[in-house]
């Protein structure tokens, strides 16, 4: 069982740039990926988005994928060699062709060349696209793994938080068994005595058996409080599966509620009522809790 809120982040740092994928998510019905990229990158969304959807299964997700190049490594020189072939194939026919020009420093022209940008330029290094989308995919493994890991932890705290719901309310309905039980047979005289005097022997005391034997079937929760031991332990299993169960689990809520209303309108008894309250409070925290589950 996995929590829907969590956070995730990793950095690459590669010799002439970082990569860095943040990512994080809260509670939502269904999986809802946002995802930011630099524009040169956009055609990674759908990849993203894909990976994104193959770990989480519910939760509104936002993904921050940053590219920097690194100060150091930025620059590269760029030569034009055939021009500069050229000119030096030029220099060797000036010198042969005139005593002048064979006291000239070659190197001091290339020096002098180095300032020119026909011959030399510098400019930013080229980082190839291919090469960082390949980075970019790998940190955001890392990053969608923290995530993980985060959400399963805080998944684990609200097992515990909801598991200690659950033996409440298992405590509850066995408060209600027992005074169901010991107030059936007051509830059942107590009626009897009733008919008998309203009807003053008019009836036979079979008939009035049977009467008061419907009446006492109509208030009887028997059934309910079955189904809700049934629904508990359900709660139970399902809190220990390690697959996504928050859909599961909001609709066994609202299945316990249900019961627990129908007990509430067929009693009289204020013991009962009062565990009844009791009873839908511990429901509404567990359905709080589970709000956040994925």
């Amino acid at each position: 069982m996995k929590s829907m809120t969590g956070f995730g982040k990793h950095t690459d740092e590669q010799d002439t740039y970082q990569v860095a994928v943040e990512i994080k998510s809260v509670n939502h019905r269904f999986l809802d990926s946002q995802i930011k990229l630099p524009a040169e990158y956009n055609h990674l969304e759908l990849v993203i988005r894909q990976a994104i959807k193959a770990k989480l299964a519910r939760g509104r997700v936002e993904c921050f994928v940053t590219v920097r190049q690194e100060s150091s490594g930025q620059k590269e020189v760029a030569v034009n060699w055939e021009l500069l072939d050229s000119l030096l194939v030029q220099l060797e026919c000036l010198e042969e062709k005139n005593e002048a020009f064979k006291s000239l420093d070659t190197n001091q022209i290339v020096t002098g060349l180095a300032r020119h940008q026909d011959f030399f330029e510098v400019h930013e290094k080229r980082i190839e696209l291919e090469d960082i989308d390949s980075v970019i995919q790998q940190t955001l493994l890392v990053a969608l793994a923290k995530l993980e890991e985060s959400r399963a932890k805080e998944g684990r705290l609200i097992k515990d938080v909801l598991e200690n719901y659950n033996n409440e309310f298992l405590s509850s309905i066995k408060e209600v068994q027992v005074l169901s039980e010991l107030f059936a047979s007051e509830h059942s005289e107590r009626l009897s005595n009733k008919l008998t005097e309203l009807l003053e022997g008019q009836l036979d005391e079979g008939r009035i058996l049977t009467e008061v034997a419907l009446l006492v079937d109509r208030a009887d929760i028997s059934e309910e409080l079955e189904r809700l031991v049934i629904h508990n332990q359900n709660l139970g299993t399902l809190l220990k599966k390690e697959q996504a169960v928050g859909r599961e689990l909001d609709f066994l809520i609202q299945e316990m509620n249900r019961e627990v209303n129908t007990i509430g309108s067929k009693t009289s008894e204020i013991k009962i009522k009062e565990l009844v309250v009791q009873m839908k409070v511990i429901l509404e925290k567990i359905r709080e809790q589970i709000q956040n589950i994925e």
